[in-house]
């Protein structure tokens, strides 16, 4: 079972993006070729994407679908220490040594000064996912009291929604050099501020902002999660880059649950899941329903293994029928519901030609008086055919042919019977003598006509 599970496992990692390597035009992948590349082309797989070590620029994630909105976004600042521009937060560089020329350092020079800000442009309406802040690693102590802002217009610094607070020690030691934090809303402006003054070793007094690079997260298109590799398959717009939740309401097929990101269940497929199948082996396709092993469990049909078989067929590729009595069979049993077969057909499932049973009296009567009869028949017919061959044989019988000429003996021999010889005496004519011998001379012609039969002497 562990084995299965496993394998099953494999088949949606490989399958669940619906790719096939090669598939998909240049740059894109995935199912339906649906989501872009955002690493060297060659480095794209048709199927699972991109790789993070080989992400492109302001990209990153597992798959390299989530995105740095604010890279090389127009900044401003409340104000900026000596060449330490706001700009430099959105170069895409990480750096975090101030001598090196890679972060931004807000004035102190004024004691008047009561907060201090820093902007950045996302040129458009954008729905925010996370904000990375990269601090300074040779100064900590101001990382402490930050607040994040997501806002419409730049009129005033805390416009807007206020989506996270950074919170920690006044020396900052407990915040991390490089801070994530889901900071959702949306808007076209995010804003980092402070009013709080901590524990500068200068003696400063007022609010200072020091950091590196600022990255303001989304999905791209069809992606959503923390890191944006879960993929939303949704039916029209794509699906919500924060909560993945899709805008229709409605899946591709093939996929459910409000984000569009989980494949139907084992042995259903297509839109809604609502489609069964079923498959030797228990799995089909979860888009299209075809079975990989193309053989049904029995009692379905078609390739997708969802259709019943027809009344009065049954069993596997539907190949048995089912002979019920005004009603159809159970399509995978067979069996019928009421246990009666139409005449001539036995068993459970009325499949099977029944067989009399010769153990009835009736039936071996019958069987007797057909077998006696036909013998009977058999045996009269041979015997007169041989009492007429017979007697044809020994002349005792001839055909007729029409009508006796005048003149003509009315026993005229067959001529297919072979004939005395022409040179005969008939008993008649012999000379006899007086005795124990009966005298045949008065035997004249006429009584030999009725005679058929002659005593032939040969001379």
């Amino acid at each position: 079972m562990a084995d299965y599970r496993l394998e099953v496992l494999l088949l949606v990692c490989v399958c669940v993006l619906g790719g096939v390597a090669g598939s998909c035009p240049a740059g894109r992948y995935g199912y339906r070729c649906s989501y872009q590349c955002h690493c060297p082309e060659v480095k794209c797989n048709a199927t699972s994407g991109c790789q993070s070590e080989s992400c492109s620029r302001g990209w990153s994630g597992p798959t390299c679908q989530k995105e740095n909105k604010a890279l090389n976004r127009t900044t401003s600042a409340s104000g900026v220490h000596v060449d330490m521009t706001s700009s430099r937060v959105v170069d895409g560089d990480k750096r975090g040594n101030l001598c090196v020329g890679s972060c931004f350092h807000s004035t102190f020079i004024d004691p008047n000064i009561t907060s201090a800000w820093w902007r950045v442009d996302l040129e458009q309406q954008t729905l925010v996912h996370d904000v990375t802040i990269y601090f300074r690693t040779d100064y900590k102590v101001r990382r402490n009291g930050i607040q994040i802002y997501i806002a419409d217009t730049a009129a005033s610094p805390t416009d807007g929604i206020n989506c996270y607070n950074v919170t920690g020690n006044m020396n900052g030691t407990d915040i991390p050099d490089v801070l994530n934090v889901t900071c959702s809303g949306e808007g076209r402006y995010l804003v980092l501020y402070t009013t709080t003054v901590n524990n500068e070793k200068n003696h400063l007094s007022v609010p200072v902002l020091d950091f590196c690079e600022v990255e303001v997260h989304v999905c791209g298109p069809g992606t959503f999660g923390a890191d944006c590799d879960n993929y939303c398959h949704c039916d029209g717009d794509v699906c919500n880059y924060v909560t993945g939740v899709c805008p229709s309401g409605m899946c591709l097929p093939g996929w459910q649950t409000q984000t569009c990101d989980t494949a139907c269940d084992h042995g259903t497929f297509g839109t809604n899941c609502s489609n069964s199948c079923h498959c030797v082996g228990g799995m089909c396709d979860h888009v299209t329903g075809v079975c990989p092993s193309g053989v049904c469990t029995p009692g379905w049909q078609t390739e997708t293994c969802d259709i019943a078989c027809d009344p009065g067929t049954f069993g596997t590729n539907c190949n048995n029928s089912c002979h019920c009595d005004g009603e159809t069979c159970d399509h995978v049993t067979g069996i019928c519901p009421s246990r009666v077969c139409l005449p001539g057909c036995q068993t459970e499932t009325c499949d099977t030609v029944s067989q009399l049973k010769t153990h009835d009296p009736l039936v071996l009567d019958s069987i007797s008086l057909v077998i006696g009869v036909g013998v009977g028949v058999v045996l009269t017919l041979l015997l007169a055919g041989g009492v007429l061959l017979y007697l044809l044989r020994t002349g005792r019988l001839t055909w007729m042919h029409g009508p006796v000429k005048e003149g003509e003996s009315q026993d005229k021999a067959d001529t297919n019977i072979p004939q005395p010889p022409d040179n005969y005496t008939s008993v008649s004519e012999l000379s006899h003598t007086d005795g124990d011998v009966t005298n045949y001379t008065g035997l004249d012609a006429g009584t030999r006509t009725v005679d058929k039969l002659y005593d032939v002497i040969q001379n």
